[in-house]
């Protein structure tokens, strides 16, 4: 669901320099057509390449990994505050993205019953084509939908022809699939202005299509203004269905008047190229780069070295793109304490015995430090042994540590062997290697 975000996120901004470079170059030419192409092309394009953006093998979830910082020092209550928070906030922007979308989507569900009433209640004439559904509320305006040309027995019977020459033809170019389009457009983008103006924008140019194909057909301009400033009232359907009384009204007029623009206006198309690469420049800034990151991550599933805390009942580390049990090329090598260990091993760490991690990205390799307190600990109380953090009882590593029990050299299973109460200290020296046990006076001997 992040990953939805993130998209709908980057698409936002590409629609909307897009919408407003079309607004500014080629809203007012007189060449619908090619202006419907071009906002279908906006649809796609908007889509595509944050699509292609985040999916490519080197997109950026690797270039994000530059962006995380060489070395992290721990402190266990900063940093479960600290996703905690972020968390959070995610979570937060994830659920009002989530309710804002499924308003739309019940939105849209409602019109389309709405609709499919309508259509259920109305006197059905079928033709070769289409099919029209007479009804008896003329309040409605007329309007078309699918297959189905609507209007009420009045209207079909003063302007039955003008309005039929008009509707076919948005049945005859299927303006409705574009409307459907449009609007699953604004189900993922609801919080942008651009994807609702945009849809009536697309509206409008289906609207310019239907009038030249009735002024073309041989109908008075003057008689069809009078149709359409008389039918400029009354319910119409904004999201879903072409409507006679589209709100534009003297766009409409005024573009009935105006003459084709050339061929070589549309080269102004062109100028939505500098747009895009624009929105592209912008996905590539590190701030804009990191944020997306983080949105399309609202799983849980960090991009990069990151150390987080997971629940309660797994204090595991956790390094992203690393899963347990995998082995990939790029996966980091682990030391702690300076002995190289598996993943398993740093889940095995809680975040109270960590003293600092450090990531060394040049080397592909990470440094884990524990606190003082936890390189000797002691075992739970039914086993009274003494353990060396990285040092397994019976296994013998080069690495191993030289034990001394009151200054005499001796082994693990004769240090593992002395209960903690006879113990008075333990010095650890990592510089050479050793480990000195002084008992209690009283079991020197």
């Amino acid at each position: 669901m992040g990953t939805l975000l993130s998209i709908s996120l980057l698409s936002s901004l590409v629609l909307a320099l897009c919408y407003i470079t079309y607004k500014c170059f080629l809203a007012s030419e007189k060449y619908a057509r090619f202006n419907r192409f071009v906002l279908l092309s906006v649809y796609l394009v908007a889509f595509a390449i944050p699509v292609w953006w985040i999916m490519r093998p080197s997109g950026h979830f690797q270039s994000l990994v530059a962006t995380v910082e060489a070395e992290v020092i721990i402190q266990e209550s900063a940093v479960v505050d600290d996703i905690a928070n972020q968390s959070d906030w995610m979570d937060i922007l994830l659920a009002v993205y989530i309710l804002g979308a499924v308003i739309v989507a019940v939105h849209t569900v409602v019109v389309t019953v709405r609709l499919m009433q309508i259509v259920r209640s109305g006197e059905h004439m079928q033709f070769p084509n289409y099919t029209l559904i007479l009804i008896d509320d003329v309040d409605i305006s007329p309007f078309s939908w699918r297959k189905y040309i609507i209007m009420s027995r009045q209207d079909y019977r003063e302007f039955g022809s003008l309005v039929l020459a008009h509707e076919i033809k948005h049945l005859e170019a299927r303006h409705w699939m574009d409307l459907y389009i449009a609007q699953l457009v604004t189900v993922l983008q609801w919080y942008n202005p651009a994807a609702w103006l945009m849809r009536e924008e697309l509206k409008t140019v289906h609207e310019y299509q239907a009038d030249d194909a009735v002024i073309t057909s041989g109908v008075k301009i003057y008689d069809y203004q009078i149709l359409l400033i008389k039918k400029a009232v009354g319910a119409r359907f904004p999201s879903l269905a072409n409507s006679l009384n589209h709100s534009q009204l003297k766009k409409r007029v005024n573009m009935m008047y105006k003459k084709s623009s050339s061929k070589w206006s549309r080269l102004r198309s062109l100028a939505l190229v500098p747009a895009v690469v624009v929105a592209a420049a912008v996905f590539s800034i590190p701030a804009v780069a990191s944020m997306i990151n983080e949105v399309s991550e609202t799983d849980f599933f960090w991009i990069g070295y990151k150390v987080s805390e997971k629940a309660p009942d797994d204090h595991a580390i956790r390094i992203v793109g690393y899963k347990a049990g995998e082995k990939t090329p790029d996966a980091p090598v682990i030391y702690i304490n300076g002995k190289r260990s598996t993943k398993e091993e740093m889940d095995a760490l809680p975040p109270s015995k960590i003293k600092s991690i450090k990531v060394d990205k040049e080397n592909n390799k990470i440094d884990i430090l524990l606190s003082e307190a936890d390189e000797v600990s002691e075992k739970a109380s039914d086993d009274h042994s003494i353990r060396i953090v990285g040092y397994k009882a019976g296994e013998k590593t080069p690495d191993a540590p030289v034990i001394y029990i009151n200054g005499k050299r001796s082994t693990k299973e004769e240090m593992d062997a002395l209960p903690p109460s006879k113990i008075k200290s333990i010095k650890v020296d990592k510089e050479n290697n050793k480990i000195d046990i002084l008992l209690s006076e009283a079991d020197e001997d």
